[in-house]
């Protein structure tokens, strides 16, 4: 019989070690394969599902003519009759007397008639005139003013009750000849997200 050290009983045992280190590391291959097959079958599907449902919870921007309405389960809007305009007559309450405001040289007076509804259950906050914009082809914005001889229904930010509307003017200096121009009605001001947008043909 053969000794350990030398024979065939030693050579036997080191490739039985040889051949169970081998079984063993194709069963953690197999398995290491195997779990990430499973993972990345398990977790696609999820992913997508989310990123669905965050797109749809993010407003598409509608863009609408003038006189046109923007509605939501909130909020009713519309913006109709621009007229761009150099100057304008208003009557001055401490001189009783009728006066011109003239448009600055190189500007243009863009003006719309606002109208906006309170058509939830809640109370509106900060509705008014910084809830428009005015925007360029060039994406380039100009805020509204106050227009003068005009309720100030829409010209502050306010807050309104369910089933109330605020109607009024909106005045906005725009550089003269300007074209291609929209107005735009936000919902959130930091950082300004505009839902929809009137184009001013």
């Amino acid at each position: 019989m053969y000794s350990k050290k030398g024979g065939y009983e030693t050579k036997y045992t080191k490739r039985g070690e040889l051949m169970k280190k081998k079984i063993v590391w194709l069963g953690l291959s197999f398995l290491l394969v195997v779990a990430l097959v499973l993972a990345s079958c398990g977790g696609t599907a999820p992913v997508g599902q989310e990123e669905e449902e965050e797109e749809e919870e993010l407003e598409e921007l509608v863009t609408l003519s003038m006189g046109e309405t923007y509605l939501t389960s909130g909020i009713k809007v519309t913006i109709s009759e621009p007229t761009i305009i150099d100057s304008y007559e208003y009557h001055d309450e401490n001189t009783g007397e009728a006066k011109i405001k003239e448009a600055k040289p190189g500007e243009d007076f863009l003006v719309v008639y606002g109208e906006v509804e309170n058509v939830g259950d809640e109370l509106r906050r900060d509705e008014g005139r910084d809830r428009f914009r005015v925007y360029d082809a060039e994406g380039k914005y100009y805020r509204s003013t106050a227009y003068f001889d005009e309720p100030e229904a829409l010209l502050v930010a306010r807050s309104f009750s369910p089933d109330e509307t605020i109607v009024g003017k909106l005045i906005f200096y725009i550089p003269e000849g300007k074209s291609g121009l929209k107005i735009a009605y936000v919902t959130a001001l930091i950082p300004v997200t505009a839902v929809a947008e009137w184009m001013v043909e």
